[in-house]
């Protein structure tokens, strides 16, 4: 952890509000703090009471938070020390460090993120590349969950016409084969292409593996 000018110490859970009080000083209690709104804190030392930094707070009230849950922030001046101080103490009062992707992993557990969402979180932190970038974003923001919740949708309609079909054949009610198997063919040929750009994703976040072969003095090192 190198220095920066702000650091963010993230505390989620029900008990995220009783936890943080402690090492705050602030004109109003953090419980009386209103929903996503940042208000200016002093950070203080739970042993002296004395000060040791002017922070950002925010909180944000479940269910309107990233997990779901009880999330206050704090926005702390970078310095690998200060924020060491401030984790420890938090720590000291009932909170623990979270594991990797734990925040993403709640958020999906409570219904904020969808599974693409969660996995576009990871494909956005390790993308390498603008393209990664926006694909990573694409996908975080629901594009692929959309899509897919309309294939499934259009799937359910087909099915439903089919079995109507199949329990009242003189009434002419329900899809018939016919038309049913175009239906069939524009649905796989939409999710075909889907797995195409899939595929194209992956190129573009993971990269290509390049064999250069031939024969001694040919480029090959300039190239």
């Amino acid at each position: 952890m190198g220095e920066s000018a702000i650091g963010v110490i993230r505390v989620s859970g029900p008990a995220a509000l009783a936890v943080v009080t402690p090492v705050l000083k602030s004109s109003v209690p953090l419980e009386d703090f209103p929903s996503h709104t940042l208000r200016r804190v002093a950070v203080v030392d739970l042993a002296t009471g004395e000060r040791v930094d002017q922070a950002l707070c925010v909180v944000m009230r479940a269910p309107r938070s990233a997990t779901g849950e009880d999330v206050v922030e704090l926005s702390c001046h970078g310095s690998p020390a200060l924020l060491r101080m401030v984790t420890r103490w938090l720590i000291a009062g009932g909170a623990r460090l979270a594991e990797p992707g734990e925040f993403t992993r709640r958020a999906f557990l409570n219904g904020r993120l969808d599974l693409a969402q969660a996995e576009a979180v990871a494909l956005l932190i390790s993308a390498r590349t603008e393209r990664a970038v926006a694909l990573a974003a694409r996908a975080l923001a629901g594009g692929l969950s959309e899509r897919a919740r309309a294939l499934r949708e259009d799937l359910l309609d087909l099915v439903a016409g089919l079995e109507v079909t199949l329990d009242f054949p003189e009434e002419h009610a329900g899809l018939d084969v016919e038309k049913a198997r175009h239906v069939v063919a524009r649905l796989r040929a939409a999710a075909e292409r889907w797995a195409a750009a899939a595929r194209q994703g992956h190129v573009v976040h993971d990269g290509i593996t390049v064999a250069l072969v031939g024969p001694p003095n040919a480029g090959k090192s300039s190239l």
